[in-house]
């Protein structure tokens, strides 16, 4: 499939992806860590890992709704629903945790 939010030929949305999954996975990390050594400072570090994730996500949304609006086959949109269903999802579980104290 080819992508109309492109960099020289290149999708973007695959490009930015990555990083809120590795910036949640690694704030999960440090939650752990935080269990066994009560570093508060970790409990900064994990809120500033899931802000960044969730404007990451963000940030992955807007190529990825101009791909979306591109798609014609009805069993690949359908696919394509249920990938953003489930990021908004984790939106709004990561969102509030990131500004909770």
């Amino acid at each position: 499939m080819s992508s109309k939010a492109s960099i020289a030929g290149h999708p973007i949305h695959p490009m930015i992806i990555p990083f809120p999954l590795a910036l949640w996975t690694t704030s999960f990390v440090v939650d752990v860590v935080y269990y066994f050594w009560r570093e508060p400072s970790l409990l900064v570090i994990s809120k500033f890992l899931l802000a960044a994730g969730c404007l990451g996500a963000i940030a992955a949304a807007i190529p990825g709704i101009i791909d979306w609006s591109a798609i014609r086959n009805s069993k690949v949109k359908r696919i394509a629903n249920w990938h953003a269903r489930l990021n908004i999802i984790a939106l709004i579980i990561f969102a509030p945790v990131s500004t909770c104290e």
